[in-house]
């Protein structure tokens, strides 16, 4: 698994947030599937539409206007487009960056997020920190540790296994299902999710 330094991240998702906007739409969509299989990796996919099906044992780097990865990942993923879909299971990090970034799979360690949404579905699960900086979030799925980052608007509608520390975050909502031991909001100072509005 490659080790990058946090100094590091921001610069890195930009440029590859960046290059999968360079490419200019068209009339139709070349599309880029791997299919299902294994694959040695490190793998570098670059493309206007890539879909990986295959397992991958190594880290993944993919770029374009739409990335959808259905296979394990036995490392980390570095993904980047306008849409990001991650189906699969990856062992190690995720760290993507995208108009649109829908999560439905599990990471081993960490998820790392720069997006205009952000979705975690139920069945998504992170054992490890969860760091976003988004428009908008819905987290339904399973965080394993803190829940860290900015945004617009954010609901948390799962559970989270230590503190949720925010910054400067519009709109903050807990559904009945998320169970958190302590929330710092530090727009509104709210300390407590007693104090924050639940959803409807």
């Amino acid at each position: 698994m490659f080790k990058t330094s946090y100094k590091l991240i921001v610069p890195v998702m930009i440029f590859l947030f960046v290059f999968s906007l360079a490419a200019p739409a068209g009339a139709y969509e070349v599309k880029t599937v791997i299919p299902e299989g294994k694959i040695q990796g490190p793998l570098f996919l670059a493309g206007e539409s890539l879909e990986l099906n295959a397992d991958v044992e190594g880290d993944v780097f993919a770029a374009g206007q739409n990335v959808t990865i259905n296979g394990k990942v036995n490392g980390d993923l570095l993904a980047a487009g306008r849409s990001v879909r991650i189906n699969g299971e990856i062992t190690g990090d995720i760290r993507c960056a995208g108009a649109d970034i829908d999560y439905r799979g599990k990471v081993g360690q960490s998820f790392t997020g720069f997006a205009s949404e952000v979705r975690l579905s139920e069945r998504s699960s992170v054992n490890k920190d969860l760091l976003l900086f988004a428009g908008s979030a819905a987290l339904s799925g399973v965080i394993g540790r803190q829940v860290l980052g900015s945004g617009g608007a954010i609901s948390l509608n799962g559970p989270i296994g230590s503190d949720v520390r925010l910054w400067a975050v519009e709109d903050l909502k807990v559904g009945p299902s998320g169970s958190i031991d302590f929330i710092f909001n530090q727009k509104f100072g709210k300390r407590s999710h007693e104090n924050v509005p639940a959803l409807h």
